[in-house]
C-alpha cells in the first residue's frame, strides 16, 4: 500500500524540494545544449550576493537550497488550489500555478536583477522548460503521495 501524506506543510516541503531539485538538474544539464542557459539556483542567489560568488561551491549549494524555498512556495500555492478546487486535473492545475509564477515572479525577478538583458531566447526557453519539469514532477508526486481531504 502506498503511503499518503496528509500534513500540508510536510507535503509542501516534500513536493517543493524534490521538484525544485529535479528542475535544477534539468537546468544544469541544459547547459550542455546551450551554455548561457538561465539556471534557477543562480537567479535565486543573485538576489543576495555578487555575481562572481554564484559559481563557487558554496554558491552552488546555497543557491540550490534557496530554490527549495521557491519550490515550496509554488508547491504550497498548488496544494491550496487543489484543496480549494478539487484534486482532479493535477498536471493542468500545476501548469497554471507554475506558469503564473513564471510569468509574474520569474519574469519580474529577471528584469529587476538585470538578467533579462543578458539572456537570449534559447536560454529563456530552456529556463521555461525547467519550470515545466518542476510542474510535471510536482503533479506526479502529488498524485503519488498527496492525500485529498474532503470537506465535510
Amino acid at each position: 500500500m502506498m503511503q499518503k501524506i496528509s500534513d500540508r506543510i510536510i507535503l509542501t516541503i516534500f513536493i517543493g524540494s524534490i521538484s525544485a531539485q529535479i528542475a535544477n538538474i534539468f537546468g544544469y544539464l541544459s547547459r550542455f545544449i546551450h551554455e548561457s542557459t538561465v539556471v534557477m539556483p543562480e537567479v535565486a542567489l543573485k538576489t543576495f550576493t555578487r555575481s562572481y560568488e554564484i559559481y563557487s561551491i558554496l554558491g552552488i549549494i546555497f543557491g540550490n537550497i534557496l530554490t527549495y524555498t521557491v519550490g515550496g512556495i509554488f508547491a504550497f500555492v498548488y496544494i491550496m488550489i487543489l484543496d480549494f478546487t478539487g484534486w482532479q486535473h493535477l498536471w493542468l492545475k500545476s501548469f497554471v500555478v507554475t506558469n503564473g509564477g513564471f510569468m509574474v515572479g520569474t519574469s519580474l525577478a529577471l528584469q529587476l536583477l538585470g538578467i533579462a538583458k543578458e539572456t537570449d531566447l534559447l536560454s529563456i526557453i530552456l529556463f521555461y522548460l525547467a519550470h515545466i519539469t518542476f510542474l510535471t514532477v510536482a503533479a506526479f508526486l502529488i498524485n503519488r503521495f498527496g492525500y485529498f481531504i474532503e470537506n465535510s
